[in-house]
């Protein structure tokens, strides 16, 4: 099978569902798709019904994780973080810091590095990468991406920001708010949402703007696996994730997080 034509399949695991889709040729054309419910089994998920829905079948396996089982902390920018292990040094130290000893199991990953710029850090539980590297491996994929919806969703939507903004991504669940200054990451807050959240998502984004004290800053919505709610008099721009390829997420909401970004 050449390299062009190797099947990939998308796999979004959001914080009460797994969405899964096969993406065939080079083109990337939705096939066969599978939903079910998250499990989670000793604090990893279950993949249990997603191994026996691919069998072997090798190819790529690229993975989107909900806002709920990411963490984010910004490393700002020091003469002496050029150097890699000290920035990961100190990104760790700034998740023990907000979480605590929680954070000792997770795995944590940096943003590029380019001079006199922050950094992104993203940490996710070890025994979350065990489970995917594990249902890969049965699968005989490859786990090409494991990627945060978050950053999935500004690469597919950031070109429609300027570059002071805020970016409000609703999930079930979960509320992530990312203030981008000067085109980069500027702070994240992410948090949970009731299961009622539509008539206080004005509320929660207020109240997360004055945390980030970020009143004075253009914001933008998106929302991809549901409809818009009434804002009332909050003032913002909502945002859809473009079509990409044949697939658009504006008809199919269900799998908005595994094609969309």
């Amino acid at each position: 099978m050449s390299l062009l034509s190797a099947e990939r399949v998308r796999l979004a695991v959001g914080a009460e569902r797994i969405d899964c889709v096969r993406l065939q040729g080079w083109r990337g054309t939705p096939g066969e798709p599978m939903s079910c419910a998250l499990a989670m089994q000793d604090g990893a998920p279950d993949f249990s019904e997603v191994g026996d829905w691919l069998g072997k079948s090798g190819g790529r396996l690229e993975v989107v994780l909900s806002n709920t089982w990411v963490r984010y902390v910004i490393v700002p920018w020091q003469d002496a973080l050029g150097n890699e292990a000290l920035a990961m040094d100190f990104a760790r130290a700034l998740f023990q810091q907000q979480y605590g000893d929680a954070s000792n199991g997770w795995r944590v990953t940096l943003s590029a590095f380019y001079p006199r710029r922050p950094r992104v850090a993203v940490a996710v539980d070890e025994r979350w990468f065990a489970a995917l590297e594990g249902l890969a491996a049965r699968s005989g994929m490859k786990l090409a991406a494991v990627r945060p919806a978050l950053a999935a969703v500004l690469n597919r939507v950031g070109r429609e920001l300027p570059p002071n903004a805020l970016l409000a991504m609703v999930e079930p669940r979960r509320l992530a708010l990312l203030q981008l200054a000067q085109g980069q990451w500027h702070s994240v807050h992410n948090r949970m949402l009731p299961a009622n959240w539509a008539p206080h998502l004005p509320g929660f984004i207020t109240q997360a703007r004055a945390a980030l004290g970020a009143f004075n800053v253009p914001l933008f919505i998106i929302a991809p696996q549901h409809e818009r709610p009434d804002l009332g008099l909050l003032q913002g721009t909502w945002l859809r994730l473009p079509p990409s390829g044949r697939f658009d997420p504006r008809r199919d909401q269900v799998l908005s997080m595994c094609l969309g970004v």
